[in-house]
């Protein structure tokens, strides 16, 4: 598993566990809820996560960079069909947004868009817990979430068979992070901190001149 894919899987799992742990405080939470909160291959991520992270420090310490947590390049399929890059996502995140408002869902693909909007918070722009509520209504008003919900759906109604809901929510982590790229950043960070691998150097570095948000809230 490359760098930046693995990062991810961790920013994906740690999404799931500060999902819980929001809930938790409002002693709300049912297995139901669970089971929307967490998507069915976030637990086996999470341990395959730890068993390569162990792996990797055992065999080689590499230093971390940016380019190792913030992703780059065209998205794959979405990307060239929506004219959006990973390298701009202030124009992404415009093209993205309006999706939200010009799609719905209904029935199954429905059922897999609360899924997943579920399972990821806007936290570091308007505090919401998750980007959508458990019957589907949006969560939060930032531009942020617009982009995150959008996408979801335009995957859902476009490419529902090629992007399983794991895989959309980690195109949705990969947004995240270009739009908060300090938290995000800083957040990896510290998962692999956890794991024996840090990096001071990048640590003061993304302090002091990476952006708290892109693009307007």
């Amino acid at each position: 598993m490359n760098n930046t894919k693995f990062f991810l899987v961790l920013l994906v799992a740690l999404t799931a566990l500060t999902q819980i742990y929001n809930l938790s405080l409002e002693n709300s939470i049912s297995s139901d809820l669970i089971s929307n909160v967490v998507l069915s291959s976030n637990a086996d991520s999470a341990n395959t996560v730890t068993a390569n992270l162990s792996n990797s420090n055992t065999q080689e310490k590499k230093t971390l960079s940016l380019s190792d947590i913030i992703p780059s390049g065209v998205p794959e399929i979405y990307g060239t069909e929506l004219g959006i890059s990973y390298d701009e996502p202030v124009a992404g995140l415009a093209v993205l947004k309006k999706l939200d408002t010009a799609i719905s869902l209904e029935g199954n693909l429905q059922e897999r868009y609360i899924k997943v909007g579920t399972s990821i918070s806007c936290e570091f722009c308007c505090g919401a817990k998750s980007i959508t509520f458990s019957d589907g209504r949006a969560a939060c008003g930032c531009a942020h979430s617009y982009a995150m919900r959008g996408l979801a759906k335009y995957l859902l109604q476009n490419h529902a068979d090629k992007f399983t809901d794991q895989e959309i929510l980690n195109e949705l982590v990969k947004w995240k992070t270009l739009f908060f790229p300090k938290q995000m950043t800083k957040r990896a960070l510290e998962l692999a901190a956890q794991e024996g691998t840090y990096n001071q150097e990048l640590l003061n570095k993304v302090n002091s001149s990476v952006p708290d948000m892109v693009g307007g809230c």
